[in-house]
């Protein structure tokens, strides 16, 4: 959001809403007189010293329209505030939040009685320092800082503002949770590695050392390039390509200032020498909290190091304090932005990205009758939306049905050329349709054409079993046949353009193929369906009642009365498909 309040992605084709918008932040950063940036101005509005500064932040909101149909005037800017509020705590190493009593509480210099929670001074220095002050250089260099954040392209520019914002987060988990302060951090470097350009590949010797030695001792036995080919396939992993990416990321984005000026008034200072084992470590550390909670390896819990130190020792093996860690974190996010290109100007799809902006699936009945580009292929998405469509008609008297004939004329035609795989999709919209449309609207001789289609399907299908249990007919396949339908549908129904229906419907299609079962004299495979039946159905508690009355008594569901249909037509239609 900030990025856009620049006007970078404006056309200057569309109205030009403006507005100007303060907003109030705390901080234990205090200056005096007046911070410019490129898009705004910080103020301080109230000295304090024993409480959290006020500054008032004034910017322009700002919002081309799109035509003059656009609807919007303004989105909400609370996104950018927090943007610039984030990106404020990096560069300046202080607390900028829009709740003082946050702030005062982070700054505090003891704990809030027994058991009151870390003193996160106690582990960094000068971020939760009660009072920080700053230099002019430091004051002047906030705008340049922020003009390169602004002018990254905005695919690196989401990313980044991202992880500045978990940055951000660990210092204010570090209040409450510890391990979970230091793993943000990690992931954190690991996400902002995934916006680099360059390619990272792991070589024999980035393999795990001790492992790595009982390979190459059997690959010596071995004959041929077999050796080789082993290396490499072990080599290819993911595991070890994400550390390798790790390893190789952050050290390329560390300066070499880092270890020199940066390093003054540091305590057990991070060597360059040692900073690819303790990535390693680092990573390690990383992968142990996340699958088995493991509390982070650092001292710090039994022997708190000082706020300046960057490393500590476990026997000769060094690990980064969260205090290092860090300064670390910093040092990359910083690098990474002075590095990257910059741009002036970018065309960008920055209307969806405005906050508060979500997509949703429009109602059924608003697009599955559109003829449009449709293919073969968009059968199966389609007949989702056509089966949602008439799940909903079928309670309501004298509801009216999408105009789908249109589409169903053009399914007519495709139906001979469309590959197999699409044709059960395509056929059970012909076969909604013809069902549910009134009389003088149903395609010529539809029955007989849809008789003729559908033998020559020789396998069972889910669209085929989602019609017949709305329709109320009859179809010739056997339970396993149709339970195998549907496990097929239930493995891929998560896949973009994949059939999807919803709850219900899958619930009456188990209790259409348990019925079956039960016609078929299987009472356990019977039991069993109704069973999961109930278990899919935790929409509709007394849906699941009346599944379990039909399971206790052994008697067949009446499917059409489940999915909504007021009363069975009799006598009950038994044509076959």
């Amino acid at each position: 959001m900030l990025q856009i309040l620049t006007g970078r992605f404006f056309e200057g084709k569309g109205k030009l809403e403006e507005q100007e918008t303060e907003a109030v932040l705390y901080s234990n950063f205090w200056f005096i007189g007046e911070i410019n940036t490129p898009v705004g101005v910080l103020n301080p509005a109230r000295y304090g010293t024993r409480e959290a500064t006020a500054f008032v932040f004034r910017y322009m909101n700002k919002y081309e329209r799109a035509s003059d149909k656009d609807p919007m005037v303004l989105a909400h800017s609370d996104e950018a505030v927090d943007q610039f509020r984030a990106l404020a705590t990096l560069w300046f190493r202080a607390l900028f939040h829009p709740d003082r009593a946050f702030v005062e509480a982070m700054t505090r210099p003891h704990p809030r009685g027994f058991g009151g929670g870390i003193v996160p001074a106690r582990y960094v220095d000068r971020y939760f320092t009660a009072s920080v002050e700053c230099d002019h250089e430091e004051r002047g260099g906030f705008s340049t800082f922020l003009n390169s954040v602004l002018s990254l392209p905005r695919e690196k520019y989401l990313r980044v503002i991202t992880c500045v914002r978990a940055f951000c987060d660990s210092l204010e988990a570090l209040g409450i949770n510890y391990d979970v302060a230091y793993s943000l951090l990690i992931y954190m470097l690991e996400a902002l590695g995934k916006a680099s350009d360059e390619k990272f590949t792991p070589t024999w010797e980035d393999y795990e050392e001790g492992q790595r030695k009982k390979v190459d001792k059997l690959c010596g036995e071995m004959e041929g390039d077999l050796a080789r080919r082993l290396r490499e396939t072990l080599t290819n992993t993911p595991h070890l390509k994400l550390s390798k990416r790790f390893v190789d990321f952050v050290s390329g984005n560390v300066r070499d200032s880092f270890f020199t000026t940066e390093s003054v008034g540091r305590t057990w200072p991070i060597r360059k020498s040692e900073l690819p084992r303790l990535l390693k470590n680092l990573y390690t550390t990383r992968s142990v909290y996340v699958h088995e909670l493991e509390e982070v390896l650092d001292e710090s819990r039994h022997i708190r190091p000082e706020p300046t130190d960057d490393t500590s020792r476990i026997g000769h093996d060094p690990y980064l304090t969260y205090s290092g860690l860090l300064r670390l974190a910093r040092a990359v996010l910083i690098n990474f932005i002075d590095t990257a290109p910059k741009l002036d100007s970018e065309q960008a799809h920055w209307r969806g990205q405005l906050p508060g902006m979500v997509s949703v699936e429009l109602s059924p009945e608003y697009w599955i009758w559109k003829t449009d580009g449709f293919e073969a292929k968009h059968a199966k998405h389609r007949l989702g939306g056509v089966a949602a469509h008439i799940l909903d008609l079928i309670p309501k008297d004298g509801a009216a049905m999408a105009p789908l004939g249109p589409l169903v004329a053009i399914i007519e035609d495709m139906v001979p050329k469309a590959p197999k795989e699409h044709v059960p999709a395509l056929l059970g919209i012909y076969w909604l349709f013809n069902c549910f449309i009134v009389p003088e609207h149903k395609r010529p001789n539809w029955e007989q054409y849809l008789r003729t289609a559908m033998d020559k399907v020789t396998d069972c299908h889910m669209e085929s079993l989602v019609a017949a249990v709305l329709t109320g007919w009859a179809l010739s396949f056997d339970a396993v046949a149709s339970e195998a339908a549907y496990r097929e549908y239930v493995q891929h129904r998560h896949k973009p353009m994949a059939l999807w229906v919803a709850g219900l419907l899958e619930v009456a299609v188990l209790c259409h193929v348990a019925n079956i079962y039960h016609e078929e004299g299987k009472p356990d495979e019977y039991r069993r369906l109704l069973n999961e039946a109930i278990l899919d159905a935790p929409f509709n508690p007394t849906l699941q009642r009346r599944l379990a009355e039909y399971r206790d008594a052994g008697s067949v569901v009446d499917v059409p009365v489940l999915i909504g249909h007021r009363v069975r037509v009799e006598p009950p239609i038994t044509s076959e498909i």
